[in-house]
């Protein structure tokens, strides 16, 4: 488990990596975003080895098994050994749905008011 001395990619020992993704600001975005109060982090690592797989694609992973609070970032290198890194403003966070919202009702004693007054406007109207 990542805790408050690490960010993830010293955790697990990569250099040449982004540090920002730090235990201080994933447990202050879990804290304000779903109210998780952190004390570590569970560090889980997929590797993809592939080829044809270059700078600049799109690789898109869908898991709606993931808790709450997960943030998802990604490590890699060239063939040349240079790094690349996730920095903290862009790993994911699969954060807690919204709560419904409530839809208001129409106040229905307005609604029969403003029904009596217009027959009654359309009535003196008639008459007059």
């Amino acid at each position: 488990a990542m805790t408050s001395s690490n960010n993830v990619y010293s955790f697990l020992e990569l250099s040449g990596a982004d540090k920002s993704n730090s235990f201080t600001n994933w447990s202050a975005a879990a804290l304000a975003v779903d109210g998780i109060q952190a004390t570590n982090f569970g560090i889980y690592v997929f590797s993809l080895k592939t080829s044809g797989f270059a700078g600049h694609d799109y690789l898109n992973i869908q898991n709606n098994l993931l808790p709450e609070g997960t943030f998802a970032v990604a490590y890699g290198t060239s063939s040349s050994g240079k790094t690349y890194s996730t920095a903290f403003t862009n790993a994911g966070m699969r954060d807690s749905p919204p709560p419904p919202r409530a839809v208001p009702e129409p106040m229905p004693l307005m609604l029969i008011c403003l029904g009596l007054f217009g027959i009654a406007y359309l009535t003196k109207r008639k008459i007059a």
